[in-house]
C-alpha cells in the first residue's frame, strides 16, 4: 500500500481508538498522520488520499469536542464514557441537545446533588440516550439501585435492550422483566442495579411492600411524564410521585417528556424551593430533519388514446380511453416551504370507459363523469381529493384550473 493511503488508514485507526478509549495521545497521532498526507511528507501522487485527509482534519476537532470523554462533567467516572463507547450500539459522539444537557451548571441530572430534574426536549432529540446517561452515571457512582418507569412495555423493552450491555461493562445487573401484577410472594430483586417497570407494576409493589420496593433506591427515572395529564394513568403517576416525594429516604427523580406544556408548574411541584432553571432542561433542537412528501399517480391526459368498443348492459360506454401514467412526488422540506414537485416519465398505462354524454371531468384522471350516477370509471369516490400543495382534501370544484386546489394555485 502506498504512503498517503496507509497514513489515512493509520489516522482513522488512531481516531477510532481516541473515540473508544479517550486517550488524547491517539488524537495527536491521528492529526500527525493526516498532516503528513496534506503537506506531502509521505507522498504527493495520491490526490484522493489528500482530499480525504483534508476533510478528516476539518472533522477532527469537532469529533473530539463531541466525544463523551470530553463532555462528561468533572467527577464522573471514566467508566461511564467507556460504557457508551464500547457497547453496542456504540455512542462515540453526542447530539447538540445532549451536549447542552451535560454542560448545565445548575440542575445537571448527572450531578448527584440534583434531587429533582425535568428534561423536556422534542421527539428525535435523543431523549432515550439522555436517560441512559443519567442511569449509568448514577450506577457508576453509587452502589444503590435505579428504577426506570416506562408507560409502555415496548418502550421498556427497547430501554432494556439498550442498557443490558452497558450495565455489564459497569459490573451491574439488570432485573428480569415482570408482569404488572405478579404473584404476592414475589419479592423485589434488590441485588439488581436497574429495574424497568410500568407505573402499574411500581404502584402495585409500593402497595405490597413499600419499604422493600424503595430499599437502596437512589434514583427514579420517569419516561413520558406528560401522561400525568391522562385521567386514569395520570392519577396513578401523580400518586406514585407524591409518595416518593414524602418518603423518609426520598430518591432522586428525573422526569422526561417530549410534549409537556406546564413545565413551570410541574417544576414548582417537584421542587418548590428551587428556581425553574435549576429543575427544567429544555431545548428546541431536533435530530433528523422531517421531510413531508406525497407520492401519487399523474395521468398524462394530453396523450390519451381512444378506441371504439361495443357497449353492453354492464358497460354502456362506447369508447375506451387509455391514459399514460407517470409518478408524481411532492416534497415539502419544512412546514412553511412550498412543495417541490418531481414527475417521472410514463411508467405504464391505465384504461377507462368513456360515455356519450359528459359531465365535468374527474379531478383524478380527467375522464368525464357519467351524467346518471355521477361517478368516474377510475374510482367510485370522487367527492374529495388530496391536494399536493397543502395536503388537504377538497371537493372536485376546488381543482377547476389545475392539479392544485384554488387555495394553492
Amino acid at each position: 500500500m502506498y504512503g498517503p493511503a496507509e497514513a489515512v488508514i493509520e489516522a482513522v485507526y488512531h481516531l477510532n481508538r481516541f473515540l473508544s478509549f479517550g486517550w488524547s495521545e491517539e488524537l495527536d497521532r491521528a492529526r500527525d498522520h493526516l498532516w503528513s498526507v496534506v503537506d506531502h511528507r509521505v507522498g504527493s501522487g495520491d490526490l484522493w488520499a489528500r482530499w480525504i485527509a483534508s476533510h478528516l482534519l476539518e472533522l477532527l476537532d469537532d469529533l473530539a469536542a463531541r466525544s463523551l470523554y470530553t463532555l462528561l462533567p468533572d467527577g464522573t467516572p471514566p467508566a461511564v464514557a467507556r460504557t457508551f463507547a464500547l457497547s453496542d450500539p456504540a455512542v462515540p459522539t453526542l447530539w447538540p441537545s445532549q451536549r447542552k444537557l451535560l454542560h448545565l451548571e445548575h440542575g445537571n441530572p448527572l450531578d448527584p446533588a440534583t434531587s429533582r430534574s425535568l428534561i423536556s426536549v422534542p421527539t428525535s432529540a435523543g431523549k432515550p440516550l439522555m436517560a441512559q446517561l443519567v442511569v449509568c452515571s448514577h450506577l457508576a457512582r453509587s452502589p444503590g439501585r435505579v428504577i426506570y418507569v416506562s408507560p409502555l412495555r415496548s418502550l421498556g423493552r427497547e430501554m432494556r435492550q439498550a442498557l443490558r450491555a452497558r450495565l455489564r461493562l459497569l459490573g451491574r445487573r439488570l432485573a428480569a422483566e415482570q408482569p404488572d401484577f405478579p404473584a404476592a410472594d414475589r419479592d423485589t430483586d434488590i441485588a439488581a442495579g436497574l429495574e424497568i417497570l410500568t407505573p402499574e407494576r411500581l404502584m402495585h409493589a409500593l402497595r405490597h411492600d413499600p419499604v422493600q420496593t424503595l430499599q437502596d433506591v437512589g434514583l427514579i427515572v420517569i419516561d413520558e411524564a406528560h401522561q400525568m395529564a391522562q385521567d386514569r394513568r395520570g392519577f396513578l403517576l401523580e400518586g406514585m410521585l407524591a409518595y416518593c416525594q414524602v418518603h423518609p429516604a426520598a430518591p432522586r427523580m428525573v422526569l422526561l417528556s417530549a410534549a409537556i406544556g406546564n413545565r413551570a408548574a410541574l417544576a414548582t411541584w417537584l421542587a418548590p424551593d428551587l428556581a425553574e432553571g435549576h429543575v427544567v432542561f429544555s431545548d428546541d433542537w431536533r435530530g433528523p430533519r422531517r421531510l413531508h412528501g406525497m407520492l401519487s399517480p399523474k395521468y398524462i391526459s394530453a396523450d390519451v388514446v381512444r378506441t371504439p368498443r361495443k357497449a353492453s348492459k354492464n358497460h354502456p360506454g362506447t369508447t375506451r380511453a387509455t391514459v399514460p401514467v407517470a409518478m408524481r412526488m411532492s416534497l415539502r422540506p419544512t412546514a412553511t416551504a412550498r412543495p417541490t414537485e418531481l414527475v417521472t416519465g410514463p411508467l405504464g398505462t391505465r384504461s377507462f370507459e368513456e360515455y356519450r354524454s359528459f359531465d365535468p371531468a374527474c379531478s383524478a384522471c380527467r375522464v368525464p363523469h357519467c351524467p346518471e350516477c355521477g361517478r368516474c370509471a377510475c374510482t367510485s369516490r370522487v367527492n374529495e381529493r388530496l391536494c399536493p400543495g397543502c395536503f388537504i382534501k377538497h371537493p372536485p370544484a376546488m381543482f377547476a384550473d389545475g392539479d392544485r386546489c384554488l387555495d394553492c394555485s
